[in-house]
């Protein structure tokens, strides 16, 4: 379902994946699908299916699964997408995520030019990236 050429399907499917990862996975095996989230992550025309995408990743917590969102951030065409990436990566590795991490500067000056804009303060994990 999640490989259905259907929106709706694909949506259904993506919706069922994340309820069951968050509240089944202590008894559910979700490791399979990662490779399909990944996919729609980095590829789905639909940009509410890859936040779907991952919101899934997160919930299933699979260690490589994150290796890889966080691997194709840089490549990811939605700013919104790599915010809320970045904020996932964060909240499954802890605050000190992206500190020193030269690979991801040029995306944390977005999110901190984002903050600047609807006038809010960046997270000090975004603004310690420099």
């Amino acid at each position: 379902m999640l490989e259905s050429p259907s929106e709706e399907t694909k949506t259904k499917a993506l919706v069922q994946v994340i309820y069951f990862a968050s509240f089944h996975g202590d008894r559910l095996d979700l490791t399979e699908t990662v490779p399909v989230l990944l996919k729609i992550y980095k590829n789905d025309a639909d940009e509410r299916c890859r936040l779907a995408a991952v919101a899934g990743l997160r919930a299933i917590g699979d260690e490589a699964g994150m290796q890889q969102m966080r691997l194709g951030i840089a490549a990811q065409p939605s700013k919104r997408v790599q915010h809320v990436a970045l904020g996932t990566l964060m909240d499954y590795y802890g605050p000190g995520t992206f500190e020193r991490s030269a690979d991801m500067a040029s995306i944390a000056e977005a999110v901190r030019d984002h903050y600047d804009t609807i006038g809010r303060t960046a997270p000090t994990v975004i603004a310690a990236n420099n």
